[in-house]
């Protein structure tokens, strides 16, 4: 690949599809500039960023790459960054923390990447993580990006309780307006939102992989967690969409193994969230078939007061086989308890601005039975009078789907 194209350092949106840097050789001149530069930069790792260019590693030609373009404003990589990051990660933290005007690294400019702004490495939520392919350490140093406003990120749960930030004192990254977090779970949500103290809009996946539990991965939903982690966004924050799912597993499960623990109680007080997107049984819990008086208490109580739009899903609900029967109709009846409190009074007097529900189920309309159909009529009508628009709709592609939406 010639170097001329992928160095110009005048790019100001970068694609890179990693899988192209590992079809063919790279011409031997190629290779000497790349091995020239990393040798004037005098990094303490220098030799073994040289070895793994002269091998080929799709992580070394990267790392020369992102070091050479200090006009880059967009950087979007496929999966393939995921499977080995080291010496990026390593680059990064040279960059981003531990240079500065008074001492540069030779062959790296000042203000290397200060012009990024869009972040985007995606991975597909439900991809099993090997401890190979575990890359907070590469993730983290992206956070101390002067110009960041929007990142989209997968980010597996360290180890240790603490955050490893790479330096002593943690980023403040007060220009980031929208965050996409794929993996990581509750028990350090708060550590990765507490650098993004001006949060607009937050897109947060709760995962839980059955085959790898530990204290973090657990079938637990941890609202005593959560809210706590969310609250410092309680002035700023006007978009939350989460959504969940438990990968499968061959291992049967009876009872129902996930649990909710905790309550939504806190979400109320967030004045300017306007757009919520969450699963029911973040306010219900997982009892079969749910309860309408908790469902009742648990959206009236936990919505935020300037709510707009709100969108529930069944995520979670639906995700892991059981022996158990579980009610099909659940959602929906659950939804006409909520709107039908005080013949619609309630709704209209804590959610005032409340203009769009809707409900998103997975499977397909004609899968519908005649009580879930008698119940979805009956509850257009409690919309219509609190003045409330009201979709409810199967879908296939429901839950991990549509994490990226929006």
């Amino acid at each position: 690949m010639p170097t001329t194209h992928l160095l110009d350092c005048n790019e100001d949106v970068l694609w890179l599809i990693l899988g192209y840097l590992s079809q063919g050789d790279l011409r031997n001149a190629d290779l000497r500039e790349a091995l020239s530069f990393v040798e004037r930069t005098q990094l303490p790792y220098r030799d073994i960023w040289a070895a793994e260019l002269r091998a080929g590693t799709i992580d070394a030609h990267l790392a020369v790459l992102l070091s050479q373009l200090p006009r880059l404003q967009d950087l979007r990589l496929s999966n393939k960054f995921y499977q080995k990051c080291d010496l990026v990660a390593l680059v990064l933290r040279s960059m981003l923390c531990d240079s500065h005007s008074g001492q540069p690294i030779p062959g790296f400019s000042s203000t290397s990447l200060h012009q990024l702004h869009t972040v985007d490495l995606e991975r597909y939520p439900g991809l099993r993580l090997a401890p190979e392919t575990r890359n907070t350490e590469c993730i983290l140093p992206l956070f101390y990006l002067p110009s960041i406003k929007d990142m989209s990120i997968s980010m597996p749960d360290p180890p240790e309780p603490e955050f490893p930030w790479p330096t002593s004192q943690p980023p403040s990254a007060l220009g980031l307006r929208t965050l996409r977090l794929h993996h990581i779970r509750e028990a350090h949500l708060g550590q990765v939102l507490a650098a993004a103290p001006r949060l607009h809009t937050l897109h947060w996946n709760w995962r839980y992989d059955p085959d790898t539990e530990d204290q973090f991965n657990t079938p637990t939903v941890n609202l005593d967690l959560l809210l706590p982690a969310l609250l410092p966004l309680r002035d700023t924050l006007t978009t939350l969409d989460i959504f969940a799912f438990s990968l499968f597993s061959p291992r049967p499960y009876i009872p129902f193994p996930l649990h909710v623990q905790g309550s939504m109680h806190p979400l109320s007080t967030f004045p300017h969230l306007t757009t919520l997107t969450i699963p029911l049984v973040f306010f219900t819990g997982f009892p079969l078939p749910i309860p309408h008086t908790t469902t009742t208490t648990g959206l009236s109580h936990s919505l935020p007061p300037n709510l707009e739009a709100l969108t529930l899903t069944d995520d979670l609900y639906a995700d892991i086989d059981t022996e158990e029967p579980w009610d099909v109709t659940g959602h929906v009846l659950a939804v006409r308890a909520w709107l039908a409190a005080g013949a619609g009074a309630d709704v209209r007097a804590r959610t005032p601005r409340l203009r769009s529900v809707v409900l998103v189920l997975r499977g397909e309309d004609d899968e519908v039975c005649e009580e879930e159909r008698a119940a979805r009529e009956e509850i257009r009508g409690l919309a219509r009078g609190a003045g409330i628009g009201l979709d409810i709709r199967r879908d296939e592609e429901a839950g991990v789907g549509m994490v990226w939406r929006g």
